[in-house]
């Protein structure tokens, strides 16, 4: 990684995000209606975050539940 690239919003990676709703566009596409947060190259604690942003069905998957989500119940 360059040095001029610290500090920018890093696309690439997968991140996770919470889903309020589903809704359609005149074509019928689905988006997902997400909270998440776009990390930065090189920082783990900054990060531009999105509310309420709308992506595309194709781009969403459900959470993989961790350990402690299954040791709750």
């Amino acid at each position: 990684m360059a040095e001029h690239q610290l500090g920018r919003l890093d696309f690439s990676r997968e991140v996770i995000g919470r889903l309020h709703h589903w809704d359609r566009d005149l074509e019928g596409a689905w988006y997902g209606v997400v909270d998440y947060v776009v990390p930065r190259v090189g920082d783990i604690r900054a990060g531009k975050p999105v509310t309420c942003g709308l992506v595309p069905a194709a781009a969403l998957r459900p959470r993989v539940p961790h350990v402690e989500d299954k040791l709750r119940f």
